[in-house]
Parts: C-alpha cells; structure tokens; sequence
C-alpha cells in the first residue's frame, strides 16, 4: 500500500466515525467534521449535507430492505457503503481534486463490486438491492427515491468529442430499475417509472 492509499484509509476511518455517530448516537461530532474538512479543504457545511443525505439513505434502506431483521445491519451492507463512499467521491469531486475522488471510488468498488462514477449526481434518499455489477456513469442524473436492483447498467453511447455532451441517462425520482436491465445513452426516465428486469434502452 503506498503513502496515498495509507492517508486515504485514515481518511475514511474519519469518515466512517462521523457516520456512526449520526446513524446510531445522533450525534453531529463537529471536531470531526472540521478534521475532515481541514484535511480535503472542503466546506465544513457541505459535509454536513453528505451527512444529513446518508441519514435519509439509511431511513430508505429500513423502510425498502424487507430482510433486516436490525437497523445496524445497514452499516455492513455492501449498497449502503457504496452509497456512503459515492457521496464522499461526489463532494471531492466537485472540489475539481478528481484524483482523490477516483481513488475513494474504485476503493468503493473494489470492496462492493458496485461502480459509482464520482462525476454523476444522486438525489437522496437513495436505495441499492443486492447491487453486485452495478454501474453508473459519470453523467447519470439520479432523482431521489430511487431503487436501483443488481446488474443494473446506466451507461454511455460513444460519440465524437463524449467528454464534453451529457452521454448517461436521467432517472426521475420514484424510479425503480430491476436487476440486470440496462439504459445506454442521455436518455430520460420519466418519474414513478418500473424497468421490468433484463430490459435493455438505448
């Protein structure tokens, strides 16, 4: 493991603690929070946000898993951390430091087998079932409320000069996608849509 690898694990123990602490002690732990800021120079109340969003995530994920038999199950499911490690890569991200939002990303996806793009946008509440080879890309735009089912793919067309153009689709909000369909393309899903399973949109 080399010097970046070490500092972004201290990072996310950092992380992991102030989520602890607003899930199951309801507690904002301010020291924390100025600790994570200093260290990513990123606004103190933008990762308050992240926080307050994961809190909905978490809330969905009781409401929308029917096999927990407890809360604190959540913290250990591999969706949860990819959604808790996204809306960290997002925030860096948007700080235009796109190396070390790639690194808490493929971290993600190396521990969840679920790809999250940094670049694209997810409303909260947002919901993950089982989610093994789920990818995202970096355009996607993600209303909130949504329910995504493993396998699922929102993916790209290629096209001259991609980096540029809005290339992944745009999932309104109360959208549920099952598993293993795929949308390709900057196409729109409308709100309060069902993508039966296997389907393929491009």
């Amino acid at each position: 493991m080399n010097k970046e690898e070490k500092s972004l694990i201290r990072l996310l123990k950092i992380y992991h603690k102030l989520i602890h602490n607003i899930l199951f002690d309801d507690i904002i732990n301010t020291r924390l929070i100025e600790k994570l800021s200093k260290r990513l120079n990123i606004e103190y109340y933008s990762i308050l946000i992240i926080l307050k969003d994961i809190k909905k995530d978490f809330d969905f994920f009781k409401v929308s898993d029917l096999s927990l038999k407890t809360c604190k199950e959540i913290i250990f499911l591999n969706p949860f951390k990819a959604i808790m490690y996204y809306r960290l890569s997002h925030l860096v991200y948007l700080n235009n430091d796109f190396v070390s939002a790639r690194m808490i990303s493929e971290y993600s996806h190396s521990l969840t087998q679920i790809d999250i793009n940094p670049g694209s946008i997810i409303g909260s509440p947002f919901y993950i079932d089982h989610g093994t080879g789920i990818v995202i890309g970096e355009t996607c735009i993600i209303g909130k409320y949504v329910k995504l089912y493993h396998g699922v793919t929102l993916g790209a067309k290629l096209c001259p000069n991609e980096n540029k153009l809005k290339r992944h689709p745009t999932i309104g909000d109360n959208v549920t996608i099952y598993c293993n369909s795929s949308i390709f393309g900057d196409i729109r899903i409308f709100a309060n849509t069902i993508i039966k399973a296997h389907s393929i949109i491009k």
